[in-house]
């Protein structure tokens, strides 16, 4: 049978045994406390890294978009200049075909009108001086009451334009990026 002194050597090694893995168990948890925090230091900094990468997207996501709208006002503006040079060429090709008729028939009429100014004096010499006399009341009356003007023969319609550009949107105040080495 075992005595007290062996009893209490006995319950002596147990409560070493006890302290000794206390303290192994200690120490392991101190290296995974240590392990932890590293872990946790590498999460914020590539949680930090992956604000800025999705900031960086976004302003990204926002000059594509504003360029977007660029294209599209200018897309609207060529249609606005082809618009214009569409009357300008048909204005211009009118405008040259009725000039061209307009001077034949001129031609044609100077040359009839100073035959027929010629007959028509020597025929009728009293018609001719009343008509001069005609002509000088009407310059008097046109001095006092002039007449309407003609409407134009030719009003011009504007294109619809798109109107100005929005300028970009101001680059956000971002903080510097993270270097790790």
């Amino acid at each position: 049978m075992a005595n007290i002194n062996d009893i209490y050597d006995r319950v002596g090694d147990v409560v070493n045994s006890v302290n000794d893995s206390r303290n192994a168990l200690h120490a392991d948890l101190q290296a995974v406390i240590e392990t932890v925090n590293s872990v946790n230091e590498t999460l914020a900094t590539t949680n930090q890294l992956l604000t800025r990468i999705t900031q960086q997207q976004d302003d990204l996501i926002e000059q594509s978009a504003y360029q977007s709208n660029a294209l599209l006002h200018i897309s609207q503006q060529e249609d606005t200049v082809i618009c214009i040079l569409e009357h300008v060429s048909k204005n211009t090709c009118e405008v040259l075909n009725t000039a061209t008729i307009q001077t034949r028939l001129q031609q044609q009429m100077h040359s009839l009108v100073e035959q027929i100014t010629v007959i028509a004096q020597s025929a009728h010499p009293a018609g001719a001086l009343e008509f001069k006399r005609l002509e000088e009341i009407k310059r008097e009356i046109e001095r006092c009451c002039p007449p309407e003007p003609q409407a134009p023969a030719c009003t011009y319609t504007p294109c619809p334009a798109p109107g100005p550009a929005e300028p970009p949107p101001a680059p956000p105040q971002r903080p510097p990026p993270l270097h790790i080495g």
